[in-house]
């Protein structure tokens, strides 16, 4: 369906780079992101930034969170992507509609915490079976309440003695190595790629830690936990931030990757998970200022975020350019710095979102974040 009343220059901004390098861009993107998108503004804005060193360009995708999450924003850029540089005129279909509101606040809410228990399914049967195991059916109820305590919990002060200050300036980074080394350290130690990029980050916060002066052993983690579907419309959030403690000095390195895989597990399969997004619903109506404190509570005390969205593995292009490298600046919600993790075209792409006012050696954490993933992708035999 066409907008009648769509203005591309509200959307899209053309910025002569000078022959400025990609630090330059990163400080260009920084600054863009720190500056929060008005009420009245568009959601979404692009800034192309051409004319940089070598001849080369860059393309700046900004857009609100409540448009969408990190796996929906990845769907959104590939309606500006082509598989050739020369897709001959052709011109993509419409993206899914957004899925119409379903019923009232209450049903919602009383629906997707149905769902999210496996409750509404199969009624008389779950019915008879809790009649039957009365006992099973109250240590789950207990487990999912325990595990409702254990997401909802305002936080306490951070764990690093040194992310302790908090404010907006941003500064941007990143660091890229080969997918291929991900997967063969995976596969020595038995577990994933995000296991690996946990126990890697973990491992260079470490380092950092270190090297100022300080032995740490634990820091607090935020976690996304996507609940995206294939099929779902890109629009909307469809996360749960998970808080929880991870362990950042074990020496070795495959031990790391099992000791930080296991435990995102275990909390990606908390009982309470899948009823996040009905309390979120029933938070948003909440005054604005209780909904602020409720939420901010939630996030206060967190060291760091770590974040992994798949990305595209093929070549791709936009308007005859091939794109080379694409990496996500996911917000600090809290945290004193996020790291996110983007495939493209076999390439891991961290993007690095510093608070200036917590790290500000931001090169030294860098060098310690590239040791970090170097000691664990040597692990490969």
């Amino acid at each position: 369906m066409d907008a009648t009343d769509f203005d591309l220059d509200a959307h899209v901004h053309l910025v002569n780079g000078g022959g400025t390098d990609t630090r330059g861009v990163l400080a260009l993107a920084a600054q863009s992101a720190r500056n929060a998108i008005e009420r009245t503004a568009p959601l979404w804005q692009i800034m192309v930034v051409d004319e940089m060193e070598g001849g080369t360009a860059a393309v700046i995708l900004k857009f609100h969170h409540s448009l969408t999450d990190g796996v929906g924003g990845m769907e959104l850029m590939l309606s500006l992507l082509d598989w050739s540089r020369d897709p001959g005129g052709h011109i993509r279909s419409e993206p899914p509609p957004v899925a119409p509101a379903r019923g009232s606040l209450l049903g919602q809410l009383l629906g997707r915490m149905s769902a999210g228990t496996r409750a509404v399914s199969g009624l008389p049967a779950a019915a008879l079976r809790s009649a039957a195991r009365p006992l099973d059916s109250l240590a789950t109820t207990w487990a999912t309440g325990e595990s409702l305590v254990k997401l909802l919990t305002p936080g306490t002060k951070r764990l690093s003695p040194v992310f302790k200050a908090h404010s907006d300036r941003w500064l941007f980074d990143t660091y890229e190595l080969p997918m291929a080394e991900l997967r063969r350290a995976a596969a020595a130690a038995g577990g994933t790629v995000n296991d690996v990029f946990m126990a890697s980050v973990a491992g260079g916060l470490y380092r950092y830690h270190s090297k100022l002066g300080h032995e740490i052993t634990y820091l607090r983690v935020n976690l996304p936990v996507s609940f995206r579907k294939s099929g779902d419309p890109v629009g909307g959030n469809r996360f749960t931030p998970v808080r929880f403690v991870v362990p950042v000095d074990e020496p070795d390195p495959r031990e790391r990757v099992r000791q930080l895989g296991t435990l995102c597990r275990q909390w990606r399969a908390e009982p309470a998970l899948p009823m996040t997004e009905a309390i979120a619903d029933v938070l948003s109506r909440l005054p604005g200022p209780a909904t602020t404190a409720l939420l901010g509570s939630m996030m206060y005390g967190v060291d760091f975020v770590a974040t992994n969205v798949p990305g595209i593995d093929q070549r791709c292009y936009i308007a005859g350019a091939e794109v080379l490298r694409q990496f996500a600046f996911a917000p600090l919600a809290g945290a004193a710095v996020n790291f996110s993790l983007v495939s493209h075209a076999g390439t891991a792409c961290i993007g690095v979102n510093m608070d200036e006012a917590s790290v500000p050696d931001p090169d030294l954490l860098m060098a310690c974040l590239r040791d970090g993933f170097d000691e664990v992708t040597a692990q490969t035999e």
